[in-house]
């Protein structure tokens, strides 16, 4: 019986190393696709740089996880209440802030798109398809929506009227817009560009897991792109592009520490490049630099003013923070102070 302990002892102690180690891939060939259809016309590896934080036998990035200050976050405003009328919500999940300050709400258990001031003031909405998910909106005032029981992904003019729509197979989730004109969307284990028809390929041995699915997408004004990774395990980490694909580091697992998050969901970028979590499980909102050390959170479970059960989240041009609040069938507006 002692000897059996001490053989599985080692085996652990094995796997975990493997699961630890970095993986590195580069490039990979070219697929010919043509403009509009679902064919790709590159594939793009990632490439990991690091090991999860806290994993005894792997190297942690001295700027992951150390706290640069503190900044604090306050309740400003809150809108919505469970309902089909105008400016109520059965579970809002995707949110998007335009160039004008304007508030989109993929309104999922509606179909459909409600679009606010930032103050809350309902403008419109409009029909939707089955399952709205993720929302982005671009620099020409146009609204992204993905739908992953569609496998739709339509854009909208900011009136509502359907522009385009792209057929797209895997499972669809997050989407944005870079000032570029790029729109990046979260697809099965890969993240697409509208604009380049290219694919960034996610590993499915990172970090040692077999079962990988990108949800959140997020792009900032440099030609970065963020992706929130899942391993459906409730292990997330945030993986971060340049805009030909590689890999610039990652950052997270699954804990309450300051810097790792628990089955997170969509994220969110502002003009300073700061990235915003929401860490849906622990139930509050993460920021980080782009280089993904620790600034500061906020928010707890509950339907009080700050409380949310959380999953989408979005920035506007002065910093102010919208939540999209889908426990609680309601949007929250925080700003720094």
């Amino acid at each position: 019986m002692k000897r059996m302990n001490v053989i599985v002892a080692m085996g652990f102690v094995i796997l975990l190393c493997l699961a630890c180690s970095p993986v590195i891939a580069n490039e990979s060939g070219v697929v010919n696709g043509s403009a509009g259809s679902d064919n790709i016309t590159r594939v793009i590896s990632a490439k990991v740089i690091s090991c999860p934080p806290g994993t005894p036998a792997c190297t942690t990035p001295a700027e992951i996880g150390s706290t640069v200050g503190s900044e604090s976050y306050v309740f400003v405003t809150k809108w919505g209440t469970k309902g089909g009328g105008n400016g109520q919500f059965r579970y809002p999940r995707g949110i998007a802030v335009d160039s004008s300050g304007n508030v989109y709400v993929a309104d999922t258990g509606n179909h459909r798109i409600q679009k606010f001031t930032s103050t809350g003031t309902y403008i419109k909405d409009w029909q939707a398809s089955e399952s709205p998910e993720g929302i982005a909106t671009d620099s020409s005032g146009n609204v992204y929506v993905t739908d992953p029981i569609e496998h739709t992904i339509v854009r909208y003019k900011s009136d509502g009227t359907l522009s385009y729509k792209w057929n797209k197979n895997g499972r669809l989730s997050g989407i944005a817009a870079d000032s570029e004109g790029n729109v990046y969307f979260s697809n099965g284990d890969k993240v697409g560009n509208l604009k380049s028809y290219t694919l960034f390929l996610i590993p499915r041995d990172l970090r040692g897991y077999h079962y990988i699915t990108p949800s959140g997408v997020a792009a900032d004004s440099n030609g970065n792109v963020y992706v929130m990774v899942d391993s459906g395990h409730g292990y997330c980490w945030i993986v971060k592009f340049s805009s030909d694909g590689i890999s610039h580091g990652q950052w997270g697992t699954q804990d309450e520490l300051d810097w790792q998050f628990w089955r997170s969901s969509q994220i969110a970028v502002d003009s300073d490049g700061n990235v915003y979590v929401v860490d849906s499980y622990n139930t509050r909102i993460l920021k980080f630099t782009s280089t993904g050390t620790y600034i500061t959170q906020w928010g707890s479970y509950g339907s009080e003013d700050g409380q949310f059960i959380p999953e989408g989240i979005a920035v506007d041009s002065s910093g102010n923070v919208y939540v999209s609040d889908t426990g609680n069938d309601r949007i929250q507006k925080f700003k720094k102070v």
